[in-house]
């Protein structure tokens, strides 16, 4: 039986050769340099995070600047607004005793067309009185396609030169229209002035024109007889912007140089009104802020 503590000769040399080994200095220092760079490493890395996370903070701090900043902003032009509707409702309301809430209350705003000459007659007859100034708006489509030889074209498919040629002309043909009409008030030795909206809507335009000007007496002209037939299926574009009009703005509808009372497309009559429209309350009168555009 052998003995169970035995171990051969050749296992003692090698224990002694690997123990010697294991304690020798130049072993205990690469482990040792070792050890450091882990430990280096591993506080490189809590370093890396450190810092991570101070850059996290530091976006954050920037997000939140921003959001201030953007806020700060967004005050400062909320506070422009505010400043502006109030300067606008003061220039509105002044002068409550003075002459110049007389000259708001004179004046009369009138819609013109390709062909509103009784419209503008009526007015002139019926609607001015001395100092009355009249304003005559002209609201046009704004150009989007252009006529040509080969058809409607968009205008991102022309050059600028043919663009600008087509828009000089509709210029032009909107200033030989509106000349005739100045001419009439000129005649009249009425005071008069032009304004024209770039619309595609001209009910729209018009109606938001009037609480940002303040219009008391707007005219606007009908093609349409108070009788027909039509007016019970769709309302004329008078008869929409007095409908939806303020209370403070009296609209004069005019039918072929007479005046088209409300209730006249009930029985179907026109009578020819040569009444002065009645001073409505000025101070109902109040401003908002007005995107479309006044050329």
């Amino acid at each position: 039986m052998e003995d169970d503590e035995y171990v051969p000769v050749e296992a003692k040399d090698f224990y002694k050769r690997y123990s010697a080994r294991a304690l020798s200095p130049e072993i205990v220092e690469v482990k040792e340099e070792i050890e450091e760079e882990i430990e280096e490493e591993s506080k490189e890395e809590e370093i890396e995070g450190e810092i991570e996370e101070e850059v996290k903070e530091e976006s954050k701090e920037e997000e939140i600047e921003e959001e201030i900043e953007e806020e700060s902003k967004e005050e400062e032009i909320e506070g422009e607004i505010e400043e502006e509707i109030e300067e606008e409702s003061k220039s509105c309301s002044t002068a409550a005793g003075g002459t110049s809430i007389d000259r708001v209350f004179k004046d009369v705003y009138v819609a013109v067309g390709k062909d509103d000459t009784d419209v503008l007659k009526w007015t002139l007859d019926n609607a001015v009185s001395p100092g009355t100034r009249v304003f005559l708006v002209h609201v046009f489509p704004p150009i989007t396609y252009i006529p040509t030889p080969v058809g409607r074209l968009a205008k991102s498919q022309l050059t600028d030169d043919q663009v600008r040629l087509y828009i000089n002309e509709e210029s032009n043909k909107r200033r030989n229209l509106l000349q005739k009409y100045v001419s009439l008030c000129n005649d009249a030795k009425v005071t008069v002035e032009t304004m024209l909206l770039d619309s595609k809507d001209t009910a729209k335009a018009i109606l938001d024109l009037i609480p940002v000007l303040c219009i008391i007496h707007l005219v606007i002209g009908t093609k349409r007889p108070p009788h027909s037939r039509l007016v019970r299926k769709k309302l004329s574009l008078g008869e929409f912007v007095r409908k939806n009009a303020p209370d403070f703005c009296e609209v004069s509808i005019v039918h072929e140089g007479k005046k088209v009372e409300a209730d006249q497309h009930v029985n179907g009559q026109i009578t020819p009104a040569n009444t002065r429209h009645p001073e409505r309350s000025f101070f109902a009168c109040f401003p908002v802020r007005w995107k479309t555009k006044i050329s």
